[in-house]
């Protein structure tokens, strides 16, 4: 068998005992793969070594067997879809290592959104990204696991309700990332109450109002006498109104679910008492 040297450009003979197998001669060291097979995020680089004095490896990343007359390595192989590396390393006064292999399954990186999830006031527009070049996002808002079947996302996502978006990232020859999820909770701003609460020498005129778009205030008006009133209409979407305040308790509320929050208002000349109350439905 004839083994070439590509770095001091000789070639070595050896002579074998007839029947296929070498005489006398050790086995180079199997190569070694660093790191170690597995599943990667979007890439991964791979170095070869060998122990044996001047072995040089051959390498293949289609999953055929390598030879001598294989890719010859020489640097670290960025690996950027799932692959599989063979290796061999040939030595001087050495037979041919055995064959090394691993197999690299790259993932794509889970996407990230622009709006941490949690409770907001006002709508939000999430927007979605992922790090992995090239790569195509899909999604879903109605609390489904995400497929590349599901919506393929093109651009900011608008979120005007209580919402759960769920994504995944596909590229092809790598693995599907992991599904991302994040739910944003909107919920109505407390109302505010203008003049505040606070003591008058005579009845008030309240204007009642909320910073949250498209709700709805309803208020009941409970007179001194403790009576409950049903709730009444303040405002269309997105409205305010001033209300009469004598002497009684108010209650605030609107169609979504909000803080609570009171004011109270008393009259100096008058029974004591005037309650504005904010309450969630």
């Amino acid at each position: 068998m004839a083994v070439a040297s590509y770095n001091t450009n000789t070639v070595e003979v050896l002579m074998g005992n007839g029947d296929g197998t070498f005489a006398n001669l050790p086995t180079a060291a199997t190569p070694l793969l660093s790191p170690s097979g597995g599943t990667y995020v979007s890439s991964v680089v791979v170095t070869l070594t060998d122990s044996s004095p001047g072995a040089t490896i051959y390498y293949t990343t289609d999953g055929s067997t390598p030879t001598t007359a294989s890719t010859q390595y020489t640097g670290p192989i960025s690996v950027t879809q799932i692959t599989t590396i063979r290796a061999i390393a040939v030595a001087p006064d050495y037979a041919p290592s055995a064959v090394a292999s691993a197999t690299y399954t790259i993932q794509v990186a889970i996407p990230t959104f622009s709006v941490p999830a949690g409770t907001y006031s006002q709508p939000q527009s999430v927007t979605l990204s992922d790090t992995t070049s090239g790569a195509t996002i899909y999604y879903t808002t109605d609390g489904s696991t995400p497929t590349t079947s599901s919506t393929r996302y093109t651009g900011a996502i608008a979120v005007t309700r209580t919402t759960t978006v769920k994504a995944m990232a596909a590229k092809a020859g790598m693995v599907d990332s992991a599904v991302a999820t994040a739910t944003y909770t909107l919920q109505a701003a407390a109302p505010t109450f203008n003049p505040p609460g606070g003591s008058y020498t005579l009845p008030q005129f309240v204007e009642i109002s909320d910073s949250s778009p498209g709700v709805t205030i309803y208020y009941t008006h409970d007179h001194a006498q403790g009576d409950r009133g049903r709730p009444r209409l303040v405002s269309e979407p997105g409205g305010q109104r001033d209300i009469y305040v004598p002497i009684g308790t108010v209650e605030a509320t609107d169609t979504r679910p909000a803080p609570l929050v009171s004011c109270r208002m008393t009259s100096q000349t008058r029974r004591p008492g005037t309650v504005l109350t904010r309450r969630s439905r």
